[in-house]
């Protein structure tokens, strides 16, 4: 064999062949505007693909291009599956329920954007009536006394960062709760009056057998006075934007016609001292509304 053919290139018919005797898979690369494809031809029609001109071989991928083109429309194949694909926003329209449809020139870019969350308001109104949609007492199974001339209800709403045990344990007051409820004894004693007090947590729903709608709840106790402790029970009863600071000192009205004065959550006497003179001076107060006293000495 002369030297000069020995590196003599194969023709496109030949190359074919070889490759078909050697069983290589024929992938003919292509510059595509929209999908890149590797394309496996099938052993029974490589023999004729190789004897086939060139042109012809094109015309027959583009055919079977523009099937796969065909089949991913028909099966609606997400597009985020195909590197360098121009993507519509008609179908992402579709999806999320808008009427706005622009085009990008960067496929790899449309790909990574994040969707925003939707964000859903709720109105005032709802916002209004989950404030008032319920009050009820979980009564304390405990009493300062059995015999008493007047009678006070104590109720306490807690906020999620005040912890319930601060005002009452399951059967009686805490131990905080004790102190504050022996000065007011203090303060009624001058009288020689005896006072019965109870303890009770206010929920807006009742969950439990031991909660009882509060309106139900006042009139089976009768109680003499109310004495609301906390802005979480101020706010749910009376104002919404309302403050124990704004609302203490005032004899207020609460449903079936039963007085209440209003006065700070445990905690937060507990959280804050100084705060405590203020709570004697309320508890001063109830003493003179229950014994309906001009003065106290």
């Amino acid at each position: 064999m002369n030297e000069s053919n020995a590196f003599q290139p194969l023709s496109e018919a030949q190359r074919l062949a070889y490759l078909q005797a050697m069983e290589v898979p024929l992938w003919i690369p292509r510059d595509l505007p929209e999908y890149e494809v590797e394309l496996e031809i099938e052993s029974e029609n490589a023999q004729q693909i190789a004897m086939a001109p060139v042109e012809s071989v094109a015309q027959k991928i583009d055919q079977s291009i523009s099937e796969i083109k065909a089949s991913a429309a028909s099966d609606k194949m997400p597009t985020e599956n195909f590197a360098g694909v121009n993507e519509s926003k008609e179908v992402e329209a579709k999806h999320n329920n808008t009427t706005n449809t622009h085009k990008t020139n960067h496929a790899q870019s449309q790909i990574g954007e994040t969707e925003q969350p939707v964000v859903h308001a709720v109105s005032q109104t709802t916002a209004q009536k989950k404030l008032v949609s319920g009050s009820y007492l979980k009564l304390i199974s405990w009493r300062s006394t059995n015999k008493a001339d007047k009678r006070l209800l104590i109720i306490c709403r807690h906020h999620k960062d005040q912890p319930a045990q601060s005002f009452a344990r399951s059967n009686g007051p805490s131990q905080f709760m004790s102190d504050y409820l022996k000065a007011l004894q203090e303060y009624v004693a001058v009288s020689g009056a005896e006072i019965e007090m109870r303890l009770a947590h206010l929920t807006e729903a009742g969950l439990g057998s031991d909660c009882e709608p509060m309106t139900q709840k006042l009139t089976e106790l009768k109680p003499d006075l109310v004495l609301v402790l906390g802005e979480e029970g101020v706010r749910h009863l009376f104002d919404k934007d309302a403050t124990v600071s704004e609302q203490r000192g005032k004899l207020q009205q609460m449903e079936g016609g039963f007085e209440a004065l209003v006065s700070y959550h445990p905690y937060s006497l507990i959280s804050d001292p100084p705060l405590k003179r203020n709570a004697l001076e309320d508890l001063r107060l109830v003493a003179k509304a229950l014994l309906r006293e001009e003065k106290l000495i």
